[in-house]
């Protein structure tokens, strides 16, 4: 992803040449491949601001909820690196599309710190009541080290979405994300490592083998047709 120099845009991404980043994540066939280096700063900006705005009208437990999960961005935007890439996958069934994504570490002990907090956070029923706040029935479960392959611990997520009260706007939402949404992270030589969907377990198997082994970057046909089209 490059912004558009002055645009608003250009205050959440950094310019980087497409050689710095992680294009070897892109897939061929995806509905969606994307590679920035954010500003996190800016980032950070944005979450608060989002999170204001649900909270707006929230009764006083889910500000502080609010408060918390605020505290949580802080923390994750000094244990991320700036740079990232993500690959998603239309699959034809339920859930409806499933991909892989990577990100920088810079502090994989503050990481791993994060995501047990983070873990208290949902287990405490916060997320669930920032969703309801927005009208959402939808839920967040995490389970750090939940499980472990060739050496590298596995954390398992799960999102589950019932709907917001609305017919046809919960028929998508079921048939977007049938049951629940799963989510694996693992951390290898400086990356967290994730997967999501129906093939997520495999997945990060799969990812963990490449980053241990080493697997040389290689890039896409697609990707390759596609980079050959920008300018510079």
């Amino acid at each position: 992803i490059k912004a558009v120099a002055g645009s608003d845009m250009a205050g959440f991404f950094i310019d980087s040449p497409a050689g710095k980043l992680p294009l070897e994540y892109f897939e061929d066939g995806a509905m969606m491949n994307a590679a920035f280096r954010m500003n996190k700063e800016s980032w950070g900006k944005a979450n608060d601001w989002v999170l204001d705005i649900m909270g707006a009208s929230a009764d006083e437990a889910t500000k502080a909820d609010i408060a918390k999960i605020k505290a949580l961005s802080v923390k994750s935007c000094n244990t991320l690196g700036d740079s990232g890439a993500f690959s998603a996958k239309a699959t034809g069934g339920t859930p409806s599309f499933s991909g892989k994504m990577a990100f920088a570490i810079k502090d994989e002990a503050g990481f791993r710190q994060l995501m047990k907090e983070s873990a208290e956070l949902a287990k405490s029923g916060s997320f669930k009541r920032l969703y309801s706040a927005f009208g959402m029935k939808a839920d967040f479960t995490l389970k750090p080290e939940a499980a472990e392959y060739a050496g590298v611990k596995i954390d398992q997520a799960k999102l589950t979405m019932e709907g917001m009260g609305n017919e046809q706007t919960d028929k998508m939402i079921k048939a977007m994300y049938g049951d629940g949404f799963d989510y694996r992270f693992a951390v290898v030589k400086g990356l967290c490592l994730g997967t999501f969907g129906d093939n997520s377990e495999a997945g990060i198997k799969a990812m963990i083998d490449d980053a241990k082994a080493g697997k040389p970057k290689t890039i896409s046909a697609e990707t390759k047709s596609a980079l050959s089209l920008l300018p510079g």
